[in-house]
């Protein structure tokens, strides 16, 4: 059993950057409940994760994210490749 769920380490994760004064990590929330439930999504933004994706979720949503997040292009590339 965790010490931590997932809203415990981001609302902590989240403190850290404020304290040290970084940048905060895009976090997706992996969750087997129905994102669709107006609470589950709430609960995620409120305690600072970026996204939430239900399980399973497709690789359509990944590469959606990855684009948005800049890791690969709209022709499914990593943008720096050699």
């Amino acid at each position: 059993m965790p010490i931590m769920d997932g809203f415990e380490t981001t609302l902590k994760m989240v403190d850290i950057c404020s304290m040290k004064d970084i940048e905060q990590p895009y976090i997706v929330a992996l969750t087997a409940d129905n994102v669709k439930n107006k609470q589950i999504r709430e609960k995620c933004k409120n305690c600072g994760m970026s996204d939430c994706f239900p399980k399973p979720f497709s690789d359509k949503q990944i590469e959606k994210l990855l684009i948005k997040l800049e890791i690969i292009n709209d022709n499914s590339q990593a943008p720096y490749t050699t």
